[in-house]
């Protein structure tokens, strides 16, 4: 089910506006229809200025509780629960592989596993503890509403791609499963090595990295992908220290300011103040300057700054 903040208009007492600073600002809306008629929930048809429309209005609160709970139960079904003892997708494809990869069906006895278990609302802010001003003792997070509601939103995104990824793996590796006969006089042990992703994953990433590079790229757009691909993870980038770099140098030696390495891509992009927040809350990105690689796709492709 899509959030109904991520798929729908949502309307509360308040609508947050404009950029910058005044993104957090209030203004009223004007929420009446004429002729008014339900459809489901919260969502009414009606006549507005003289044009036929759709609304849905509720809540603030409810809607912005809607969404974590929605993010915070696809989470659990993408990568398990210990409280709800379940494994998750990411758990179940674990068990598979590695059943797969025990002699009784034919494999090694070892494990090569890369996937990422990245449980991004683990990356919460610290609570500030302190007295309030009845002097009662108090933990505290406080955030603006509309960077918290995009957060979410972009948590929502990228679980929803963990979702496709690992349900897929986890259907071939059913099928490739259910065609092998078991030897039961060999042995059920496996060693499971776990290895970077990005590193195993280095043809996905030579070719999205062609399609990427570009001047003006978005960072946002990258890490999303990576995420959504399990490249990387959350969990390895503190949510308000920068994402990039001081400088980083081409094979040459050549430095560049506001660098990331990606594989062995080097990138070098116009803002280094990014934090992973600023980009998970859309207040903020930066845009690719120059690039080096070895890929063919690249117009130099000796590892020299394009």
């Amino acid at each position: 089910m899509k959030s109904k903040i991520n798929g729908l208009v949502v309307l509360g007492v308040i609508a947050l506006i404009g950029a910058g600073c005044s993104s957090n600002r209030v203004r009223n809306l004007d929420t009446k229809m004429e002729n008014e008629q339900t459809v489901a929930g919260n969502q009414k048809v009606g006549v507005k200025d003289g044009k036929m429309v759709t609304m849905d209005k509720m809540a603030m609160n409810e809607a912005l509780r809607d969404l974590e709970n929605e993010v915070r139960s696809l989470e659990d079904k993408v990568y398990g629960s210990r409280k709800l003892d379940s494994k998750g997708i990411y758990g179940e494809l674990r068990s598979c592989r590695t059943k797969l990869s025990s002699r009784q069906y034919g494999g090694s006895g070892t494990l090569i596993w890369s996937e990422p278990l990245d449980r991004m609302t683990e990356s919460e802010d610290e609570w500030k503890i302190g007295l309030d001003e009845s002097g009662k003792l108090v933990a505290v997070q406080e955030e603006y509403l509309k960077e918290r509601v995009s957060r979410f939103r972009n948590y929502l995104r990228v679980l929803e791609k963990r979702e496709d990824e690992l349900s897929h793996s986890l259907e071939q590796c059913k099928t490739i499963l259910k065609d092998k006969e078991i030897d039961p006089s060999q042995a059920k042990r496996v060693k499971v090595s776990e290895i970077d992703k990005l590193s195993a994953s280095s043809d996905e990433v030579n070719e999205y990295m062609c399609q990427y590079v570009k001047k003006g790229a978005s960072l946002k757009t990258l890490m999303m992908t990576s995420f959504g691909q399990g490249w990387q993870s959350m969990a390895e980038y503190q949510p308000h220290r920068k994402i990039l770099s001081s400088n980083i140098e081409d094979e040459t030696g050549d430095e560049r300011a506001n660098g990331m390495r990606v594989g062995s891509w080097r990138l070098a992009f116009d803002d280094g103040k990014i934090t992973m927040r600023d980009l998970m809350s859309d207040n903020g990105d930066a845009k690719l300057v120059s690039w080096a690689g070895k890929a063919s796709c690249l117009s130099r492709a000796n590892g020299k700054w394009n």
